[in-house]
Order: structure tokens, then sequence, then C-alpha cells
């Protein structure tokens, strides 16, 4: 059976409610209040009954909530009464079709439906009363509907667990590993370059299959791919710019938050003008280094308005500490563990998101 949602329910917009208000009247326990917020579920303050008694937007227990603005058609089946703000809504069920229709069933019908009807204007999703009204939906037996909330239950409890999982690599990933370290600047651990300028219309007068490597971060800033016997003739202070040893590299200026970017390479490739390298001079894993030293170079990254710097003067200056034997040596056995250890916990946490992507609402 298939009907619009306005035929089977009734669609009420929510009140605007003030902080001030909510403050005023604020007690722990009480009437929760839910807005268009991506955290709690929506829930923002309890007020108190009297005040609760004194509101229009409210709503009982067993209706269901949507989000009309900004987290945009998120519908709850809320299980206490509420009070719903300005940029939420309500669906309460029509009295004729209550036993033909279980809310907790319609809540994750419209979760999933809504989508379709969503409407943007400057980028802020919206779904107003006019769409949530003319949502179609199929009915299916009540049976159909209580096997389907028990396998939404059963999956919800699976999806808990592997978040529950994922926040404890999370965990471990930020746990301080105990070593003997000696601090060393990056122009002591490497030679440190970066490339020359070359345009767009350069490569597509030199058209070819060799990666040239930018500032942008996406596709690991391979930008282009040119011409090998071309990029070759190129030089800087008499030497081939095209880098053929493994090494790091990093994004040596743009937005702020992604100036700074390191990218291993143990691949030959050519660097333009915004490019930086680091070509290892000691025993290094540059895997472990890569990971280890991200979050520095960030902090160290120099930022103008939205825009980032971090050049080789700079890079030259920054201090790390590398794990080092009793006797001072570096230690890559050590590296070599802890990257080993983390890509098992890496690679856990990717087959984790891939799961959850797939399987979460």
């Amino acid at each position: 059976m298939e009907v619009l949602l306005s035929d089977i329910a009734y669609t009420i917009r929510g009140d605007v409610i003030s902080e001030e208000d909510i403050y005023k009247h604020l007690q722990k326990g009480g009437v929760p209040v839910y807005s268009s917020n991506t955290k709690n579920n929506g829930l923002i303050g309890e007020i108190n009954n009297s005040f609760y008694q004194k509101l229009n937007a409210k709503g009982t227990q067993g209706e269901i909530t949507w989000t009309t603005d900004g987290n945009a058609g998120n519908f709850i089946l809320r299980n206490r009464n509420f009070v719903f703000t300005n940029v939420c809504g309500k669906i309460k069920i029509k009295k004729e079709w209550k036993d033909k229709i279980l809310p907790q069933w319609l809540a994750l019908y419209l979760n999933i439906e809504s989508k379709k009807y969503l409407t943007s204007k400057g980028g802020n999703p919206k779904l107003m009363k006019e769409q949530v009204d003319n949502i179609k939906i199929i009915i299916p037996s009540i049976q159909e509907q209580n096997d389907l909330i028990k396998e939404f239950i059963l999956r919800n409890r699976y999806i808990k667990e592997l978040y529950s999982i994922k926040s404890q690599i999370e965990t471990q990933f930020k746990k301080k590993i105990s070593f003997y370290t000696k601090k060393y600047l990056i122009r002591d651990l490497f030679d440190i370059t970066s490339g020359v300028r070359i345009t767009q219309f350069d490569i597509y007068k030199n058209p070819g299959t060799f990666p040239v490597v930018t500032s942008q971060t996406s596709n690991k800033g391979i930008a282009w791919y040119g011409d090998k016997t071309w990029l070759e003739k190129i030089t800087k202070n008499g030497k081939k710019v095209i880098i053929d040893k493994t090494c790091l590299t990093w994004t040596k200026d743009g937005a702020k938050w992604k100036c700074g970017t390191i990218f291993y390479r143990d691949y030959e490739f050519y660097p333009n003008d915004h490019c930086g390298v680091l070509i290892p001079k000691v025993d290094l894993n540059l895997n472990w280094f890569r990971i280890y030293a991200q979050h520095i170079f960030y902090q160290n990254v120099v930022a103008q308005d939205s825009q980032g710097m971090l050049y080789e003067e700079q890079m030259a200056n920054i201090e790390v500490e590398i794990p080092v034997k009793e006797n001072g040596e570096i230690d890559i056995d050590l590296q070599n563990e802890t990257y080993a250890e983390y890509k098992r916990l890496s690679d856990i946490k990717e087959k984790l998101e891939s799961i959850l992507d797939k399987y979460s609402l």
C-alpha cells in the first residue's frame, strides 16, 4: 500500500525557544528540548514541567521528531514527553492508522526515504513541512515492520560494538611508546630541497605519464603527468629536479589546514616549487617518521588568514625526537616495530570504517 505521509500522520513545526528561556527554567532530568543539533540526538536542554505546560510545541511519548535545517532529515522516535524548537517538527500518526503502522518502523523508513526530498539553499539542506507531507510511504504488514525493527536493532548493536573497537584503536594510536630518544633538527636527518615551477600550460605542451607533484593534497599531491624526457632537462643549482630516491614530501603552502601535509614516495617524480622534499641522510623508517612527524609539521605552519606556509628555512629548524639505542645510535628496529603495529591497527580501523560507512543509516 502506498500513501503520502500527510495521509497517515499529522506534521507540525516547532516554535522558537530562546537559550535564555531554557536557562531560566533549566531542570536536570526535566522535559527535554530538541533542536537540529547533531549531538545528543538533538537535545539542547531540559526544562521544568511548569514551563513545559505553557508551551505550544509539545510532543508526547511515541511521537517522532524530524530536523528541518542543518542536519535536516533526521527522524527520531521519542520515548518521553518533549519540546521541539523551530528547526524541528513532530510527526503524530493518525488514530485510524495506529494499528497499521509501528512508529519505530516509520522513523527508520523516513530516515532513509526522506533524503530524496531534501532541498538546499546556499548549501544548507532543508526538509520543511511541505516536503515531509509529500513523502511517499510504502506500508508493509505489521509482521514485516516488526522483522525490520528487529534487524535494525541487531545491526545497530553490531555498529555500536564496531564504534567501540574503533575508539579503542584510536586510543592506542595516541599512546606514547616509551623509548630512549634523542633530539634532532630536520636538517640533521634530511637533505631538504624543493622543485622548480612549471605550469599546466607547460604540461599541455609536454604531456606524458611521469608524475608531477604540487602542493595539492588530493591524489597524494600528484596534479599532472608530463613527458619524462622534457622534465629531465629541467635543473636546479645544476642538478636534475626529478627525484629518484625514496623520500618524503610536504606541501609548502596553500590552505592552512593542508599546508605541511606529508607524503611517502618510493617512485620517481617531479616536484614543482610548492612541493618540499626530504631525502634521508640517516637510517629512518620513513613511514614511521611520516606518522610521527605529521602533527609536528602542522604545528609549525605559519598561517596568514586562510593561507599556510612552511618553507625550507622553517622546515630545517623543526626539532623532532628519534628513538635511539642506549649507546645513542638511531634505533631503526624500534621504528620498524612501531610502524608495523601502527599499520596493523590502521588496517583494522580502515576496514571498520568501511563497514560503518556501508551499514550506518
